[in-house]
């Protein structure tokens, strides 16, 4: 087991096609404030919506590389589920209510719990790691926050002394190999919002930039489509940036803020940290951010699984249904499999 201090809590994470991973003890942790300088730290943790949770910013005292990570004592957790019909019920109303409304998508969000009363940090995240090797992997615990993990496909932004690029990734259906099928309707009119936002937004920074062609994303048992944009000439910060790519369209809607209205009227959970964006902030002159998608919270009893979503009037609510129990089947595949371990 790793000698890193217990207390203070501990971040572990894998870059996507990484081939080591990397322990980091919590030193400091800080809330973030407007006029805070993300410079001064090396990760940060923030929410899906801001207003109603902090965010946090680390600095960090130790690094392993490939380190164990150590047993730590977790919070008990109230696991409940939204059920299909509780969903279904949601999903059916937010379809009429898009249908009638100036608006043309919401994500629509719901829990799903694994119950299990021998979590195992380490082989949970060697299992995520095993499993997706080309999502950025986290383990993050701490006693101010909790303990959450997540294997996300969803780059935020990448910043480094050379360039900057996010993507746009929307659309999901089942991953089966060799698949030449086309996407559908609304999975490409879904993608299609995303590039709409993110064009506009980096147009309000007056940045050029260059966009690739769409190509199909595999992510664990479930693919998208994603472009990927450079950025050509930053004259802007990374906070400015980070204010207008998040919470952007693909984890809230279009037009974001009116989404966000409807998600906090129809969802019958707090979105917490899922949806949010975290990563190394500047370590070894890198920046990457990524958007926290198949997230879970742990919690001493079990797992606590978040997926959503992309609703608009052509949806079917038995259709969105599946693509959810896909989505956390992703996490909740690796978790039985880390469980299996835990056995031998």
């Amino acid at each position: 087991m790793s000698d890193i201090n217990q207390h203070n809590g501990f971040i572990a994470y894998r870059l996507p096609d990484g081939k080591h991973h990397h322990l980091f003890h919590i030193d400091d942790i800080h809330e973030r404030q407007s006029e805070t300088d993300l410079s001064k730290y090396q990760f940060i943790f923030a929410p899906f919506n801001k207003n109603d949770h902090p965010t946090y910013l680390f600095k960090f005292s130790k690094e392993e590389v490939d380190g164990q990570l150590p047993k730590v004592e977790l919070s008990s957790g109230v696991l409940s589920d939204i059920s299909k019909q509780q969903y279904l019920t949601s999903c059916r109303s937010l379809i009429d209510k898009i249908s009638n409304e100036d608006i043309s998508k919401v994500i629509l969000s719901r829990t799903k719990s694994v119950r299990d009363d021998n979590v195992d940090l380490n082989k949970l995240f060697h299992s995520m790691c095993h499993t997706y090797p080309d999502a950025f992997v986290y383990v993050l615990h701490h006693p101010t926050i909790g303990t959450w993990a997540a294997a996300t496909p969803e780059l935020l932004l990448s910043k480094n002394k050379e360039n900057i690029s996010t993507v746009a990734l929307a659309g999901t259906r089942k991953y089966v190999a060799y698949n030449t099928q086309p996407w559908g309707t609304k999975e490409i009119e879904e993608h299609k919002y995303i590039e709409r936002y993110v064009n506009e937004s980096l147009d309000k920074l007056s940045l050029q930039y260059t966009k690739t062609d769409t190509n199909t994303r595999r992510a664990g048992n479930v693919e998208h489509i994603e472009s990927t944009y450079d950025i050509i000439d930053d004259n802007n910060s990374l906070e400015e940036l980070i204010e207008v790519l998040h919470p952007g369209p693909a984890i809230s809607g279009y037009p974001p803020i009116k989404a966000i209205e409807i998600i906090d009227a129809y969802e019958g959970h707090d979105r917490l940290y899922y949806c949010g964006y975290l990563g190394p902030l500047d370590i070894r002159l890198q920046t990457q951010l990524y958007v926290n998608l198949r997230c879970m919270q742990i919690y001493n009893n079990g797992y606590k699984i978040y997926v959503g979503g992309g609703i608009t009037k052509d949806s079917v609510a038995e259709d969105e249904w599946t693509e959810t129990k896909l989505k956390s089947e992703t996490l909740s595949d690796m978790i039985l499999s880390a469980e299996y371990e835990n056995h031998q």
